[in-house]
């Protein structure tokens, strides 16, 4: 067992700077307040359209906005916000887009996105007491100002989202970083084991990131009323889940993605003429196709490879999911760079975490040579019994039970037999964690990877576990059929970061049925900030077995 614990990092060189001016007030509660449409909790919101564009108008470089947001639970949250996660250049072409992050008092962040011409297309995440609220527009209403308040908990999953075939992240065998371990079956960890990695905790690194949208998924976005047939629409798309990402990715990891000043060139919109909309000749009908292709096509069209380090395509064909490059971030070779997130016969809203966590971060996670973590998915038909790279379970990260719960396990894909819930939690499993940092630090420190280095002034924590001592020996003995009280604590705790605890299963248990008895299943829980203190089995669950009959039975062998 291992007890992981982060603190949240600072979005970007944000310093928390509340003005005693009341600020602007984004929005007001509506009067129909909190309501319930078909079982769905939600809290209501009305925002003035043209109220925002003028405070944007008038406030231009005025550094930072002071905003004041309502939260799920009718709180008014004071929040700093700048500029983020779009190129200069490229809001110089297309300066409607607004795309801002920043703190809030009560240690929460926020990411803000915005389309100004487009009434209805504010965006906003808080990440706030280990828990994600999202605003977002109401979907059963037809007013453009009236939003939705809800905790990602509540989010609604899309019925259509139940079963999905994903080909393997692939491998360079002509990558020094991986010769090694691939030819001697070895797992991805060994390839960094020896090289010298600095501790940078206290860093954050930016990468720039090319996109290719192709025209089916243009298509995609207009029939989900998500964009027109204009390349700021999409542009707009492109922040919205790019924040999303980053909210997770610099939370976590200490990276983030800024998105490349000439990103319209990789836009297509017709698959005629030649060029952009030509990616897809004959031969390129996969994800695998697609991915091999993705660099070439970006060169095509104007964009160097000293432009961007890390390339993802999003495009729509039939059964044809996600794929990405093993370590793919800076990687000399620009199709080596490249991942896809298919959507394939999916109905999925693409702006909600079925599609940006679970299917598009996972697969950024791979280019970060993030690896998976389930342990079990017997009725997925590209999952084999064995050492298997790509979608088959990998022994030396195999943790989660099941289908695993976080960004890289197969929540939701595995079948009646191997699911464990379906949607993933927006957050790494700490192995991941570990393989991407290293990976990260490595490319920046040792192969010359060009990036933006933003200092973190939140110090690295200290972390004690309490173990009982027996006879000068710490020992734990768990009679049987008891409850174990885990406890750790922060021993340098700095007041400016809020801490977030979770406890986790650090032994592989590749390929371990987790539906027999015999063998010991804990969950990976989703971080919760100030909480040091995990029961095993889960108390809560013991104690009423019938509330929550869709979580999995935690057990002792």
């Amino acid at each position: 067992w291992m007890i992981f614990l982060f603190a949240c990092l600072a979005p970007l060189n944000v310093v928390a700077r509340f003005s005693p001016s009341p600020g602007y007030r984004m929005w007001s509660f509506d009067s129909l307040g909190a309501s319930s449409v078909n079982g769905t909790q939600r809290t209501l919101v009305n925002v003035n359209h043209e109220s925002f564009v003028s405070f944007v108008n008038n406030r231009a470089g005025e550094l930072p906005y002071t905003l004041l947001f309502p939260s799920v639970l009718g709180e008014t949250l004071e929040c700093d916000v700048v500029p983020a996660f779009l190129a200069p250049g490229l809001l110089e072409k297309y300066p409607s887009l607004v795309s801002w992050t920043g703190l809030c008092k009560g240690r929460s962040s926020v990411s803000l996105t915005y389309n100004l011409n487009v009434p209805g297309s504010l965006s906003t995440t808080f990440f706030k007491d280990g828990q994600v609220v999202r605003v977002e527009l109401d979907k059963k209403s037809s007013d453009a100002a009236l939003y939705t308040i809800r905790r990602y908990a509540d989010s609604e999953v899309s019925p259509d989202f139940q079963f999905i075939t994903k080909e393997p992240p692939k491998f360079n065998d002509e990558a020094a970083l991986f010769s090694n371990f691939l030819s001697g079956g070895r797992h991805l960890d060994q390839a960094l084991t020896g090289l010298p990695v600095p501790p940078n905790v206290d860093k954050a690194y930016k990468f720039r990131i090319a996109f290719l949208v192709t025209d089916n998924f243009v298509a995609k976005l207009q029939a989900q009323g998500y964009a027109t047939a204009t390349k700021v629409d999409v542009i707009g798309y492109l922040s919205e889940i790019l924040a999303r990402l980053n909210g997770i990715f610099m939370r976590e990891l200490g990276v983030f993605f800024e998105l490349i000043a000439d990103s319209e060139k990789l836009i297509c919109l017709s698959n005629v003429p030649a060029g952009c909309g030509n990616w897809a000749p004959a031969g390129t009908t996969t994800s695998g196709n697609l991915l091999d292709r993705v660099g070439e096509i970006i060169e095509d069209e104007g964009v160097l490879s000293t432009d961007y380090e890390i390339s993802h395509a999003l495009y729509d064909v039939n059964n044809q999911f996600g794929v990405a490059w093993m370590g793919a971030v800076c990687r000399g070779n620009v199709t080596l760079r490249s991942g896809v997130s298919g959507v394939g016969t999916l109905n999925i809203d693409l702006k909600s975490d079925s599609f940006v966590v679970d299917l598009f971060a996972h697969e950024v996670g791979h280019q970060l040579l993030g690896s998976h973590t389930f342990d079990f998915c017997p009725d997925n038909p590209n999952y084999e019994d064995g050492f298997n790279f790509g979608p088959y379970s990998i022994p030396a990260t195999a943790y989660e039970p099941g289908s695993g719960v976080t960004i890289m396990s197969y929540t939701g894909i595995c079948g009646a037999n191997g699911d464990v819930q379906q949607d993933s939690d927006p957050y790494f499993h700490s192995t991941s964690l570990l393989q991407m940092r290293a990976f990260v630090e490595r490319q920046v420190n040792f192969a010359g990877c060009p990036n933006e280095t933003i200092a973190i002034s939140i110090a690295k924590p200290t972390l004690q576990v309490e173990v009982p001592d027996q006879n000068g020996t710490p020992t734990c003995t768990v009679p049987v059929g008891n409850f174990v009280q885990l406890t750790g604590q922060v021993l340098n705790p700095d007041n400016t970061a809020t801490y977030y605890y979770t406890w986790e299963r650090f032994d592989s248990q590749e390929n371990t049925n987790y539906q027999v008895r015999a063998n010991p299943r804990f969950m990976t829980q989703t971080p919760r900030a100030d909480q040091p203190i995990r029961y095993l089995p889960n108390l809560y669950l013991a104690t009423y077995p019938n509330v929550l009959a869709s979580q999995l039975e935690e057990i002792f062998p």
